[in-house]
């Protein structure tokens, strides 16, 4: 659900891997904050019924579908995938040079284009999930949302759009919320 429409710097993840799914499910950034959702397949695994023969109360819902066109539109139009891809790599050697200079504080960094996860160690006397919180607070108190998972890591998702420089800022506030617990 939320590996697809870009995030990653390929239009789903499975292309990151060269993997050919039988099915996938999709959702969130299919409609931009629309409520929608989707099933891909192929005719193989998909031997649906005709058209009009298998509805339910939110099929085809027309502005939910008019926000799923658009969003496609929009990732196609401003080359969002490709985007991606490039400020993601941007993205990534910047999380490893924050990881190198917090080297008994942060256990593992993961990115694919705009979507990565910092793991956190146990560190003196916080528990890593305590230091999970404190970044997310001292972050947020600094202008920047990221997701605190609920346990050692937070979860990093920029949107699609985002500018280089403000990508940068980005890594600026949440290293000064790391080095305040450092």
């Amino acid at each position: 659900m939320q590996s697809g429409f870009g995030r990653t710097g390929y239009k789903f993840l499975h292309e990151y891997y060269n993997l050919n799914p039988d099915i996938m499910c999709c959702g969130k950034a299919m409609g931009s904050g629309i409520p929608i959702s989707g099933v891909i397949s192929n005719s193989k695994i998909f031997n649906l019924p005709g058209e009009g023969d298998m509805s339910s109360t939110h099929s085809a819902n027309p502005i939910a579908c008019s926000a799923g066109l658009a969003t496609l539109n929009e990732i196609k139009n401003k080359k969002l995938v490709s985007k991606s891809k490039e400020l993601g790599l941007l993205f990534e050697k910047n999380l490893i040079e924050l990881k190198n200079n917090f080297p008994g504080l942060i256990k593992h960094v993961s990115c694919k284009g705009l979507i990565a996860a910092i793991i956190f160690n146990d560190y003196k006397k916080l528990k890593s999930a305590k230091i999970a919180d404190l970044v997310c607070v001292n972050s947020y108190q600094n202008g920047l949302l990221i997701v605190n998972t609920g346990r050692e890591s937070i979860k990093l998702a920029p949107p699609l759009i985002i500018k280089k420089s403000d990508l940068l800022l980005a890594i600026k506030i949440l290293s000064n919320s790391i080095s305040k617990i450092f």
